[in-house]
């Protein structure tokens, strides 16, 4: 009796958990060259700075850390991606992006979830550096 129970008590859960809505930032293919040399991307040439640049699913965040180290993110927020308004804004702060609509605060620096109610990080874009071009693809 008590294997049935347990049994049973297993089924339910794996039902529960399996049927649970889940709802992924939608997948949009990105591959663009960006010469940094060009004046919309002046930001860019200073460590520290970023700009917002309009590709993905909701825009990315591109952010460069220093030398030839950037961290490009997409804006759309990890908690609810199926709401429009669910894009994220670098904070006057310059280290903090955050979600209006559910308040949720990620990293610049990699996209961590620094508070929620997100609990994924941001989705990071792969890039590579030339020293003149970026090209950010995934």
């Amino acid at each position: 009796m008590k294997k049935k129970l347990i049994f049973c008590f297993v089924i339910v859960f794996s039902l529960a958990v399996s049927c649970k809505k889940k709802t992924d930032v939608p997948s949009v293919a990105v591959d663009v060259y960006l010469n940094l040399q060009l004046s919309p991307y002046n930001h860019l040439q200073t460590p520290l700075n970023w700009i917002y640049f309009s590709a993905g699913s909701s825009g990315l965040i591109i952010y460069r850390k220093g030398g030839n180290d950037f961290t490009v993110l997409e804006r759309t927020c990890t908690f609810d991606p199926s709401k429009s308004t669910a894009r994220v804004q670098v904070l006057p702060d310059n280290f903090t992006c955050v979600d209006s609509t559910c308040g949720s605060r990620f990293s610049i620096n990699d996209g961590a979830v620094i508070n929620g109610p997100a609990t994924q990080p941001l989705i990071q874009y792969q890039y590579e550096f030339d020293g003149t071009t970026l090209h950010i693809y995934n």
